[in-house]
Parts: structure tokens; sequence; C-alpha cells
């Protein structure tokens, strides 16, 4: 991947939650990868695999007892390379939402319920210097219109809208300070399947019509299949496989990517066929040696209990943290 085409990128990263004295869990561990301008990179896994703790990391927006401990997050948009980690008060905050904006899960949560949908838009221009109130209700329809909303939106409380609608307008409430990178946090988790496919296919035009990057995080690897470039697939704080979208759902390299291919049940296949994966998510206080996913692989042998598999590369965009991966012919199908 050229430099010159890099936007971002996350260089071992770890970010940690405190317990207790001299206790702490690593919620990402050592994670590196980067995203291309442009592109939509989906960050799938397990819940509680470090997902959201990683795309949080990426606006140094960790709550507490969270703590960023070490790595670095190097942001290209500005032209000059700039390690987000290192930025000052003010700065940050521009970087935060004039160049990369998220919507959070449960986003419909972050609408003021006295407040109109229009002046959530005003509040949030006037907030980072905007003031000429006509443009910013401009820039705010036509983002509405976008989402494909209508005018009689800006005029309503939150509660006048459904899910759905909600959603909508805080991806165009995203947007409104045009960012260059978009992340979505599970952003489609509490609505119908109906519902679900709709936002995915305007967030895909959307994204293609303004040149946005977008990062895209969920637990539903289906959600993933239409509309990513590419996908990175963690377990238990640690990036396994980063691959095109073709080969994570066709060509996977990794056990875990595996096993969670053979979790999906198919629209016309025999649902007898669906195998979940055995066993438990490690517990991150006292992960295991070695490769984490080792005690549910049905393919792990004793290197692979006890030394820790580093992410390699395979070939193009392929990456994989598996020591096995070579001898392995894993098949969805399987």
């Amino acid at each position: 991947m050229a430099n010159e085409d890099i936007i971002l990128s996350v260089n071992n990263l770890e970010t940690v939650y405190i317990t207790g004295k001299n206790h702490s869990v690593k919620a990402v561990d050592n994670v590196s990868f980067a995203i291309r301008k442009g592109e939509f990179f989906g960050l799938a896994g397990e819940s509680g695999c470090g997902k959201s703790t990683l795309v949080l990391s990426l606006l140094n927006l960790v709550p507490p007892p969270g703590k960023i401990r070490k790595g670095e997050i190097v942001y290209y948009g500005w032209g000059d390379p700039v390690n987000i980690l290192t930025l000052k008060r003010e700065r940050l905050r521009r970087y935060r939402w004039e160049q990369v904006s998220m919507v959070f899960q449960a986003a419909q949560s972050a609408l003021n319920p006295v407040a109109k949908i229009k002046d959530h838009f005003l509040d949030t221009a006037m907030a980072h210097g905007l003031r000429r109130r006509r443009e910013i209700y401009r820039r705010a329809l036509k983002l509405l219109n976008m989402v494909r909303l209508d005018k009689s939106v800006l005029d309503a409380y939150p509660h006048q809208l459904s899910g759905g609608m909600k959603q909508r307008v805080i991806i165009a409430l995203s947007l409104l300070l045009n960012p260059k990178i978009l992340i979505l946090d599970e952003p489609t988790s509490a609505l119908d399947l109906v519902t679900q496919k709709y936002i995915l296919d305007m967030v895909r035009e959307i994204g293609e019509n303004l040149g946005l990057t977008v990062i895209f995080v969920t637990h539903d690897l289906s959600l993933l299949a239409g509309m990513m470039d590419r996908i990175g697939i963690m377990y238990a704080g640690k990036m396994v496989e980063i691959a095109p979208v073709e080969d994570i759902f066709y060509n996977p390299h990794h056990p875990y990517t595996s096993g969670l291919m053979k979790a999906i049940p198919s629209l016309v296949g025999d649902i007898s066929t669906v195998k979940s994966i055995p066993g438990d998510v490690p517990n991150l206080v006292n992960p295991p040696p070695g490769c984490r996913f080792a005690p549910r692989c049905p393919y792990a042998t004793d290197v692979c209990r006890t030394v820790e598999p580093k992410l390699e590369r395979v070939d193009g965009d392929k990456y994989v943290a598996c020591h096995r991966w070579r001898e392995l012919e894993l098949s969805i199908k399987a």
C-alpha cells in the first residue's frame, strides 16, 4: 500500500482499561493496520473483541478508566502526517468532527429530546466556528435530502421520528462539517432487517458520492458482504486477519475467520450446516499464552499454545496472524 494512498495508519496500538492497582485489561493489544483514502473498511468480530475501543482510540476518545498506553495513530488528511495522540486540545477537537466523525452505538439516544432537529445542526456548526444560520440550514437540508429525509424533519423533535429516521439524522449530522473519514459503530443494531439494508445502501451511496473513507464496525459479518472493500477481523483484542472482502468470505486464512463464516446462516443452504465456534472468548484479564484463539481452534498445535503469532502478509492486501496458515486449506463449507 503506497503511502500517498493512506489516510490513517495505526501502529502497535495498545489501549487498556485499568481494573485495579497494578491490573489492567488490554482491550486493544498491539494492533497495526492502515486505511486508504476513499476506502470502505469493515471491522468485525465477536462482542467484546475490542472493536469499539479501537475506533474510540482513533479519535483519542477512550473513556476512563481506559487509556491508550502505547503506539501511534497517524492521520494524513492535513497533508503532513500527524500522530493524533500528540495533538493539543483545540486541534484535537477540530480533528474529531471536521476531519473524522463518528456515529456511536445506539446513536439515537445522542439526540436532545427537547431540541428540534434543526437546533442540533445549528449547535454543532456554531460550536465549530460557523455563524451564518442560513448557510447552516441550507447545508443541513442538503444532507437530510442525501439521507432521504425532507425539510419537515428540521422542525421535528426526536420523539416524532422513527428509529430509522433518527439514525439517518445522526448520519447527516455527522457529515455537517465535511469530514474525510466517517466511523460507524454498530449503526444498525437497533433496527429491523429491512431498515438495516436501506441504511447500509444509503451509506455506501453517500460515501461514494462524497469521496468519504468509511470505517464500519459490526459483529455481524453478513452486513459487510456487499458494502466493504476490505475487512479486518478482531479476536480478544488482536487483529487476526485483514483481507479484501471476497477473500474474507470465500478464502479465509485464519481459523477464526473460517469459523465466523460457518456460523452465518445461508438463505438457500441447509440450516443444519451452520456451526457455532466451540468454547468461550478468553478472559482478557489473564489471556492464554500463544495464540489467543488456540483454546478454541481445531488446528492448534504446541507452537500455537506457546508462541504468539504475528500479523504477516500473505500476498497483496491479505494479512493473517496464524502459525499454520500456509499448510491449512480452510473452507467455509467444511
